[in-house]
């Protein structure tokens, strides 16, 4: 059963001012093996403030999240809906004023 999967892709997207930047995107496929069900998820990466080098997913994600991996009235699972294996609720550090996720890293090793 895979569990996650972590692949590096080079995007270039245009920036407000015109340059061009680079970023790396990670997904992440999340899964729940008491529903048997999967999800995909693409953490951002924080590079400002406060919080910077650190991941963020936002309500609204986490809630897509729960609604794939788990059916309503179950509390099988984490935050994100997952359960076995690798979890990302054990990564949450915080919280921002908007109420999106934290994530300390990504990385399952």
């Amino acid at each position: 059963m895979v569990v996650y999967e972590c692949k590096q892709s080079r995007k270039t997207l245009p920036a407000r001012d015109a340059v061009m930047r680079s970023y790396e995107m990670t997904k992440i496929t999340l899964t729940n093996d008491y529903h048997n069900t999967e999800a995909v998820v693409i953490p951002t990466k924080i590079t400002e403030g406060r919080f910077a080098g650190c991941y963020k997913i936002t309500r609204k994600t986490a809630q897509r999240l729960v609604r794939e991996l788990c059916v309503p009235g179950c509390s099988c699972s984490g935050t994100f809906g997952e359960r076995g294996g690798h979890v990302l609720t054990s990564k949450v550090i915080n919280e921002d004023s908007e109420r999106n996720y934290i994530l300390s890293d990504i990385s399952f090793e």
